[in-house]
């Protein structure tokens, strides 16, 4: 796994393996849910704050939010071609990564299970291939389900970031510099590393080459 991933993660054993042959599920992306807590207020040019009141409206995430809905639909639709990768190197881990025609990385997720907790890490990257958003969801043995949200301007600038606990006491999570560094990624050499020696799962042609997505930013 590429060195500038977030810490180490240890994953939850009892939430058992999904089926390889299951087609893609994109998270069920929330926007309302409490105990919210974001990066600093961030202004733009025009000097209007973004801020935890106006986020979810604020002109740069609507922007953003249109790319992340034109990648899973672009997904889901077959529009982009997929690849999929099985690991089961002591924990199960699953890779996912979606390119447009171009070769352009559009999507890439990054989802891990072991002893106490499991992490699934979604990447959403513009026609440019700058990484744009990105949505971390973990679930703990203690009870918890948490999400962590980054939302990135073209420059690669981390402009919000939302954690919001939906369920159970917390769990530990990446801190701000450490989502600023994700901008570094580059998805296909993580892929490509994560992803030796893991089988390949080919897509099924019932759901648009294996896709079959069940949520998206609301």
């Amino acid at each position: 796994m590429n060195t500038i991933r977030i810490a180490t993660w240890f994953f939850l054993l009892s939430m058992g393996v999904i089926p390889a042959t299951k087609a893609i599920d994109f998270p069920v992306i929330v926007t309302v849910a409490p105990q919210l807590q974001s990066s600093e207020d961030q202004s733009d040019n025009a000097g209007e704050v973004l801020s935890d009141k106006n986020w979810q409206k604020h002109p740069k995430i609507v922007a953003i939010r249109r790319i992340v809905n034109s990648d899973i639909a672009g997904v889901r639709n077959g529009a982009f071609k997929t690849e999929h990768r099985i690991c089961d190197k002591g924990w199960f881990s699953r890779l996912r990564i979606a390119r447009d025609s171009k070769g352009v990385v559009r999507w890439y997720q990054n989802y891990g299970e072991g002893e106490d907790s499991s992490r699934d890490d979604n990447y959403y990257f513009d026609d440019a291939g700058r990484l744009r958003f990105v949505l971390m969801t973990t679930y703990a043995a203690n009870g918890t389900r948490e999400q962590h949200r980054a939302y990135f301007d073209e420059s690669g600038l981390l402009i919000y970031h939302g954690r919001r606990l939906l369920k159970g006491p917390g769990y530990f999570g990446p801190q701000v510099d450490d989502l600023k560094k994700l901008v570094q990624m580059d998805p296909k050499k993580d892929f490509a590393e994560s992803g030796q020696g893991c089988k390949e799962i080919k897509p099924s042609a019932k759901h648009h080459g294996g896709v079959r997505a069940t949520g998206g930013l609301q």
